[in-house]
């Protein structure tokens, strides 16, 4: 990836794949880059989130109030985003 660069006599940080990956992820401003990123985010969060709902006490399982709520937020700002970016693919393939 490097090697037009240094053909040229530039200097090219020596970044694997997954760095250059993680650096353009961080900086690109494009929103139709940056939805399925935060949809990725919020898909992990829910998982672990929704994983920890029920509490055992005593041997009898309930569930957590806190972490329920917490779940629904997240899965309702998940559904937002998941809304904005079906609506930013429809009007890109018109």
């Amino acid at each position: 990836m490097a090697g037009p660069i240094r053909r040229e006599g530039a200097v090219a940080p020596s970044w694997s794949w997954l760095d250059v990956k993680a650096h353009f992820e961080i900086h690109q401003t494009r929103s139709w880059l940056a939805r399925p990123l935060l949809l990725r985010k919020y898909q992990i969060v829910s998982e672990a989130t929704f994983n920890e709902i029920q509490r055992v006490e005593g041997g009898e399982r309930e569930v957590d109030a806190r972490k329920l709520r917490a779940w629904l937020d997240v899965a309702k700002e998940k559904s937002k985003e998941q809304l904005l970016l079906d609506q930013m693919e429809s009007k890109r393939a018109r």
